[in-house]
């Protein structure tokens, strides 16, 4: 599994997961990826707000109280609504991206998976930040109009 981020201005940094997540392991996330990723952009971490779903590791007292003592702000919304997360886009384009890398039939090793997988993760911040982050980034607003007009019901997104 891959944890990422992004904002207006580019993608944060990449973190792989060789186990299942914990709360403990999305704490370290948190404190080694996502803080860090916001001071790459120098972006105060009490001027953002974190999307995330209702994994069990996001949503346990550990993690929450973590969160509260660091100011890190999370949105709150349905958990039946994981289209309104724009990094499910950004998932979605970079799988194509790793998959036109890798040649029909090829076996690769998982480093070689991992480098191809950063490789374009890294392109989409340097090339696509004007015509994809910054629209995805921006389309939160229209998201979550969407979603309360619905009732919290799943969106087209």
């Amino acid at each position: 599994m891959v944890w990422g981020c992004f904002c207006a201005s580019g993608v944060g940094r990449l973190k792989i997961f060789d186990k299942n997540v914990n709360a403990e392991e999305h704490i370290d996330t948190l404190e080694h990826y996502y803080k860090p990723s916001l001071k790459d952009f120098d972006i105060p971490t009490e001027q953002c707000i974190l999307v995330e779903d209702k994994a069990p590791a996001h949503n346990s007292k550990k993690a929450k109280n973590y969160r509260a003592g660091a100011d890190i702000q999370i949105l709150e919304w349905p958990g039946n609504s994981p289209d309104l997360n724009p990094i499910e886009n950004i998932w979605s384009i970079l799988k194509t991206m790793v998959a036109l890398r890798i040649k029909p039939g090829a076996i690769i090793t998982v480093d070689e998976l991992w480098k191809i997988v950063q490789d374009e993760w890294y392109l989409l911040g340097k090339y696509h930040t004007e015509d994809l982050l910054k629209p995805l980034a921006r389309s939160m607003k229209n998201r979550i109009a969407k979603v309360l007009a619905v009732n919290g019901e799943s969106i087209d997104y």
